[in-house]
């Protein structure tokens, strides 16, 4: 659901289509929608709001991917995933997801509830 922040106008559907139940990351053009899915074992998803198709799987995995941030350039996406049994943050080129790189290395923290935050410059996770 949107609304502007001054509560002008009422709640509406982004879409006509069935929503994902966690969206996490809104593109700054505003055409793109990035959720994580839990029902399907928390994969990543892209949901387009300029037309009514269903969302698409992003990462579709058989582990979990959690937390999207889009770097302010928007050219990188990080995410945390439990692909190694241990919680780890990546980083992906964004559109075309090439080139999984391995942030935390096993030191950070890393948790489910994990939602990596880009510095304002996007040098740091």
């Amino acid at each position: 659901m949107v609304r502007p922040v001054d509560r002008s106008t009422v709640l509406e559907p982004v879409t006509s289509t069935d929503q994902p139940d966690n969206p996490i990351e809104w593109l700054a053009d505003g055409t793109l929608i990035v959720s994580t899915e839990g029902a399907r074992s928390g994969d990543l998803f892209a949901l387009n709001i300029d037309d009514d198709e269903p969302a698409c799987p992003l990462l579709d995995a058989n582990w979990q991917e959690r937390g999207a941030s889009l770097s302010p350039d928007g050219r990188w996406l990080a995410y945390s995933s439990d692909r190694t049994k241990t919680r780890q943050l990546y980083v992906r080129s964004w559109p075309d997801l090439e080139g999984e790189i391995l942030v935390s290395e096993g030191e950070a923290n890393v948790t489910s509830q994990s939602y990596p935050q880009w510095s304002a410059d996007g040098a740091t996770l």
